[in-house]
């Protein structure tokens, strides 16, 4: 009897611990490991919340519905907004007065019609043309979107800004770019407006908090995503990312922004996780410029130079599978310099 029960408990152990890794092989369409050994990698690299199935996550409440945004972050955001909403109806009625001012002044003048030349009338349209011209040409200047990437020197990093994860962390360590780097070791989206990562003479404070501090920056860098891909939510992590950028544009109004995309691990460490490898860097990296298209901000792919034939990061450019080697920095640099907008 006691051997017949020890094979009962086997057959359930073996269920409970094959069914979420079965899960998560027909979530990734792939069965290169046995239901087992993918459950167990899970468990082993804290992905276990990528094992329940994103409805059942949200009813145990383990995936949040909506970004929990501190109140301060939304009311910078929402002032920004009703600031450039203001300043856009003050232009707008600013035309329309200067257009009333010219009529009240032309009705204001003699009563003899003949006071005035045609050849004057002509010379005043032409003026009022070529002011109106000269105003839709700067406009327009203004709003072209997206501008064409040009090629720079160092001198162009000085007043910008990195923000991001360990990778960025990294670039700031390793690429002797004149630019001031907050990359934090497992940095993650909803982690970015209240985790105190950065030091300051007064104590720790958060990435959103240390740029109000400093004086403005003319660019600022974004790399976000390797972290959150264990979230399987992309809900969420647009929400969370959307927002950033937005309270970044509040208090940088000048800096043009730029989103860089989520850089491909190795081909042994795609084959290593079911959650953390190049399709699912792909799809998020998707998202991310989409994210930057309706934000009107620059997508910058760094995969162009950081990917191999196989669609992977070459093995000689990282010393774990997933971070960039110092000897390969070169690369990044050499992109980000031939990818910016003056």
């Amino acid at each position: 009897m006691k051997k017949y029960r020890l094979l009962i408990i086997l057959i359930a152990m073996t269920v409970l611990i094959s069914i979420p890794g079965l899960y998560l092989n027909i979530c990734d369409r792939s069965f290169k490991h046995p239901a087992a050994a993918v459950m167990i990698h899970a468990v082993k690299n804290n992905e276990v919340q990528s094992m329940i199935p994103e409805p059942v996550a949200g009813l145990l409440g383990l995936h949040n519905s909506t970004a929990d945004i501190p109140d301060d972050i939304s009311a910078v955001i929402e002032a920004s907004a009703s600031a450039n909403s203001l300043h856009n109806s003050n232009s707008v009625s600013s035309v329309s007065d200067n257009e009333g001012d010219g009529a009240d002044a032309g009705a204001g003048e003699t009563d003899d019609p003949d006071s005035e030349t045609e050849d004057d009338d002509e010379s005043e349209d032409d003026e009022d043309e070529d002011d109106d011209e000269d105003e839709e040409d700067d406009e327009e200047e203004e709003d072209v979107f997206p501008k064409e990437f040009t090629t720079v020197d160092d001198d162009y990093f000085k007043d910008a800004c990195f923000l991001g994860d360990s990778r960025v962390q990294g670039l700031g360590l390793y690429s002797d770019l004149p630019a001031v780097n907050y990359g934090v070791v497992s940095m993650q989206l909803y982690k970015v407006f209240e985790r105190k990562a950065i030091s300051t003479p007064t104590g720790k404070v958060t990435v959103p908090e240390k740029l109000t501090m400093d004086p403005p920056y003319g660019k600022v860098y974004l790399k976000f995503g390797i972290n959150e891909l264990g979230w399987g939510n992309n809900g969420l992590f647009e929400e969370y990312y959307y927002t950033l950028i937005d309270y970044i544009k509040a208090v940088e109004p000048d800096a043009t922004i730029y989103v860089m995309s989520v850089i491909h691990v190795t081909a042994a460490e795609d084959a290593s996780s079911s959650v953390f490898n190049n399709d699912a860097i792909n799809k998020r990296n998707e998202v991310i410029k989409e994210i930057a298209e309706n934000e009107h901000v620059y997508y910058l792919d760094l995969n162009e130079v950081f990917t191999d034939e196989n669609g992977c990061l070459p093995t000689e450019d990282s010393f774990d599978g997933i971070h960039i080697r110092a000897q390969a920095m070169y690369k990044w640099v050499d992109y980000l310099k031939t990818h910016a907008i003056e």
